[in-house]
């Protein structure tokens, strides 16, 4: 179930589920981040669209996280659950928050939302599995 929320970071931000109409968006923001953070990996609009828009254990609606402030994007967490074996459910969540937008809450609450998101999934997997979080930039 897609649901907006107003981010707890910002009166002015809301934070909505990624869709297929954000990865030139997100490819910005990611370069923004890495350019800020000095990262020299690149990144291309095509490895967005293969490697996380294509994943097929996605779910956008429920495992990513947008933080929009007027029309822009300026935050995202993505919940990615790989590997799911039977004892433990190895989760990555990746993340950027525009540079100009840092140290305003924003990654907090999409960390949060995230987290949140991990958990649902390892439930989903039965009480004797366990998870482990990987974070990632």
């Amino acid at each position: 179930m897609s649901v907006q929320r107003r981010s707890a970071a910002r009166t002015d931000a809301i934070v909505r589920p990624l869709s297929e109409a954000d990865p030139a968006a997100l490819l910005v923001l990611v370069r923004a981040g890495r350019a800020a953070d000095g990262v020299a990996e690149p990144i291309s609009l095509d490895d967005l669209r293969h490697n996380w828009f294509g994943d097929p254990t996605t779910h956008l609606a429920e495992d990513t996280f947008g933080a929009i402030v007027g029309e822009r994007l300026v935050g995202f967490c993505w919940v990615l659950a790989k590997d799911l074996p039977e004892a433990i459910v190895k989760l990555f969540i990746a993340g950027e928050v525009d540079p100009d937008e840092r140290r305003r809450g924003i990654g907090d609450e999409l960390l949060r939302l995230a987290d949140l998101r991990a958990n649902e999934i390892v439930s989903g997997h039965g009480p004797n599995v366990s998870g482990e979080v990987f974070l990632e930039s």
